[in-house]
Order: structure tokens, then sequence, then C-alpha cells
């Protein structure tokens, strides 16, 4: 049987270093952060890049403002972005340009997505694609321009100790049909 732990990393992290066959990460940090946690189960040899997805902007819909990306936000000071300070690309905004911009930060995404359901004084928000997929209700899809592109990586941890039914799961999560389970949510493969 395959049993799923998800939520905040705190709720299930021993659990699953101690017991689980694989463990998914949504960034590379967190992956080595787990990886130091529990080295006899796991090692940097165990840890697969399987998808990727990038960060977009979320706008209003019709685009009241008018924002054709992260140029327009550098631009025009006081056109503030929404953000959830636990993303990666909180940590990516002061390696780049980005003190630039005048930032509404949350703690977490489903802050950021309160926030942005209900503060319409906000035109615009930071998120994952996967985001916007799920709830269309949000707005519309401004891509993040090259420049400023900060992609998320979907990490997969295997056990040492992982069994044929783990490994032959992993290798469905790699095949066509497996693929498309993630890219209707606008992840992506290399």
């Amino acid at each position: 049987p395959v049993v799923v732990i998800s939520g905040q990393q705190s709720m299930w992290q021993d659990v699953a270093l101690s017991k689980g066959h694989v463990i998914y990460t949504l960034s590379d940090v967190s992956s080595e952060r787990l990886l130091k946690t529990n080295p006899t189960r796991f090692d940097a040899t165990s840890v697969t890049a399987l998808a990727r997805i990038d960060a977009i902007l979320i706008v209003r819909k019709n685009n009241p403002k008018r924002i054709k990306g992260i140029k327009t936000l550098i631009d025009n000071d006081n056109l503030p972005l929404l953000i959830s300070r636990t993303s990666d690309y909180a940590k990516d905004f002061h390696q780049k340009t980005w003190d630039r911009l005048t930032l509404v930060i949350e703690p977490n995404t489903p802050k950021a997505m309160e926030r942005y359901r209900t503060d319409i004084t906000i035109p615009v928000w930071m998120a994952w694609e996967d985001i916007l997929i799920a709830n269309p209700e949000l707005g519309e899809k401004v891509s993040v321009e090259p420049r400023y592109r900060i992609t998320r990586t979907f990490n997969i941890l295997v056990a040492k100790d992982a069994d044929k039914d783990t490994h032959a799961f992993i290798e469905f999560l790699n095949s066509p049909e497996g693929q498309e389970c993630f890219k209707q949510y606008g992840w992506y493969f290399q």
C-alpha cells in the first residue's frame, strides 16, 4: 500500500525519515536539509530532480494595471507584489534586483492566497504556476521575464532500503503517463 503524508514538514519529517521509502520535496534546499537529517537512510545519490515549475505573476482578471512582468513592477514602485515568505523565490529576491520592489509578504502560501483573494489593493501575486492552474478564479497568468525567472524543483529522495515496488513507482513517475500527472499542473521535464 501507498501511504501519503503531507502538510507542514514538521508534521511528517520524523516519520518519513525513519520509515518512508520515498520523500518528495519542492526545493533543493529542502532536499539538502533532509539529507543532513538522516544520512543513514538517504544520501545524495538518492535524490532525483523529477520535474520543474516556474514562478509566475498572478494578476487580476483583465489585468487592469497592465502588468507585463517584473520590469513593470520595478518601474512602478507603487504597485505592490505579494509573495509568500516560505517560498524558495523569496530567498532569491535578495540575490537579484528585487530590492526595488514594493513587497507585501505573507508567512506561507495559504495566507498569501487568502490575502490576494480579500485585498483588492494588491494587483499581483508571485506564485507557482500550479496554484493558478488549480485556482483559475484567482486571475490571469503573466510570465516572469527570463532575466528574473525562478524555478522550483520537484525532487524525490529514495531510501537506501527501498523495495522493488518503490522503484517501480519511481519508474512510473518518470514514464510518459506519470509525467502527464505533473504536466497538467504546469510542471515540465528537462
